[in-house]
């Protein structure tokens, strides 16, 4: 509605709107609506990032139960932005092998890094859905840090998969194979942990390791965070 003051229209009269400035009168027309673009899509990133919060989460909820290590929000996060940036790098790849490094790795727990502890290099090999986690030959006490009183030393390898699509982001798969040797000085030969994967979709390799120690002539496991290395060494779509 428009009105007069002091001789002057202000206000709207249908599709006018009358003002003043610096002492005259104008009139323009209102704005129109913007029309919505037909099938408009959101952006790359937000659409790559929702895809890796959605169907990530849930597959770092399933790593956390396999773990002695009580995740926290810092580790959701760090390793969701981890998972974020493969994701973004290769969705689009007509391949996406699971290969070990190639993307680097991430460290779960981040008050203990899995390469201060193990210093020894893994490989992983995909044959269909034979997933091969190679362990060189390797001396324990010299070439894994462990904690005082270590009796033993368990190398966990998991593979948490997913659909990773919106509807089927909670059905997620987890696989996990382990290795339990003595904290000796003594060579040990090369061995490999198998894990065959199911399905199909994308999935995340973990590595960790958990150690047994000796206490009161008890066999106790070792649960001080610090102790308690996990990476994620692998991502990929299979």
């Amino acid at each position: 509605m428009a009105r007069v003051e002091n001789g002057s229209i202000s206000g709207a009269v249908g599709n006018l709107i009358f003002y003043t400035m610096n002492g005259n009168g104008y009139v323009r027309s209102k704005p129109g609506k913007r029309p919505r673009k037909r099938n408009h899509k959101p952006l790359e990133v937000n659409t790559v990032f929702g895809t890796v919060s959605t169907c990530g989460s849930p597959m770092l909820v399933q790593l956390g139960r396999q773990l002695l290590y009580t995740l926290k929000l810092a580790d959701y996060n760090r390793t969701r932005g981890w998972m974020r940036n493969q994701y973004a790098n290769n969705y689009q790849a007509t391949s996406w092998p699971i290969a070990a490094h190639t993307g680097g790795t991430c460290q779960v727990n981040g008050s203990a890094d899995l390469r201060d502890c193990l210093f020894v290099d893994t490989s992983l090999q995909l044959d269909k859905k034979k997933l091969t986690l190679g362990l060189p030959a390797l001396n324990p006490a010299k070439q894994i840090k462990a904690p005082p009183r270590t009796s033993k030393v368990t190398i966990k390898a998991m593979v948490i998969s997913s659909p990773f699509k919106m509807e089927a982001a909670k059905n997620c798969t987890v696989i996990m194979e382990q290795l339990v040797i003595d904290y000796k000085d003594m060579q040990l030969p090369a061995t490999e942990l198998v894990l065959n994967l199911q399905g199909k979709g994308v999935a995340i390799v973990a590595l960790a390791l958990e150690y047994t120690i000796t206490a009161s002539g008890k066999e106790l496991v070792e649960m001080e965070t610090k102790w308690l290395p996990a990476a994620l060494i692998a991502m990929g779509r299979f």
